[in-house]
């Protein structure tokens, strides 16, 4: 595996429960590439947990991090989930892959009608 996917994702909201649910979907769909055999970095799927365990670690940190692992992505897989084009972490991630020319694919998470979880788009 020589290509790496970066999943962003807008994390910060008021409501934590919106926050874990974010945390949640960018997760399930890291997994979603993950079973597809996709060599796969989720910002969320790593940090969020961390920020838990030491939350006087700034937000800056978390940015600068994410930042640097994006720079060994090949591309960038967008969840455009409510609050994304809003996104300073998005923002910057786009910004990142743009200057680089990296891909960005846009990716649209819906509720699974059956059995609850998400339902990604096929690759």
């Amino acid at each position: 595996m020589s290509e790496i996917i970066y999943v962003a994702c807008p994390y910060w909201h008021d409501d934590p429960t919106v926050r874990q649910s974010r945390a949640e979907i960018a997760t399930a769909y890291a997994a979603h590439l993950a079973t597809k055999g996709h060599a796969v970095y989720s910002p969320l799927t790593h940090t969020v947990p961390l920020s838990q365990l030491e939350p006087e670690i700034p937000e800056a940190f978390w940015l600068g991090n994410s930042l640097a692992m994006l720079q060994h992505c090949t591309e960038m897989h967008l969840l455009t989930l409510p609050g994304w084009k809003e996104s300073k972490g998005v923002r910057a991630e786009w910004e990142h892959c743009s200057a680089a020319g990296k891909t960005v694919v846009m990716v649209m998470p819906k509720l699974a009608k059956h059995g609850g979880g998400y339902e990604f788009p096929r690759l």
